[in-house]
């Protein structure tokens, strides 16, 4: 079910990775529907407010985070598995979302988007006259 919003939506479009040995830092997304717009629940464990930056660039929304290692010099790890740095992740969400329609929270490790959906243009016919 990975690829079922990119096949009814064309607003998302993104790659998904379940190789977690290859890409440690992928940041786990689940996208949801509403009538009204579009819902994204990002996992960014351990990850503060201020080391997450987010863009939005020629139809792009861009996530950022970093968190740092702790440093102690008493400390002695013995085994060190969490991984520390940079990371980032890029959604496709349309030319028409304007930053305006973005909407972010964290809240225990999760950063909740919310994205208004775009307003269908309604075009007026033009008549044409007949010569």
């Amino acid at each position: 079910m990975k690829n079922s919003i990119t096949t009814f939506n064309p607003l998302f479009d993104f790659f998904l990775s379940s190789d977690k040995k290859q890409y440690p830092h992928t940041m786990d997304t689940d996208i949801i529907e509403y009538n009204d717009r579009y819902e994204m629940k990002i996992n960014l464990p351990n990850v503060e407010k201020d080391h997450i930056k987010l863009s939005l660039e020629d139809g792009y929304l861009k996530v950022e985070a970093s968190f740092e290692e702790e440093t102690d010099e008493e400390k002695k790890y013995i085994y060190r598995e969490r991984k520390y740095g940079s990371f980032g992740r890029s959604y496709y969400v349309g030319e028409e979302v304007k930053y305006e329609d973005i909407a972010a929270k964290l809240d225990k490790g999760v950063l909740t988007l919310t994205i208004k959906k775009a307003e269908p243009v309604k075009q007026e016919p033009h008549y044409i006259n007949i010569d």
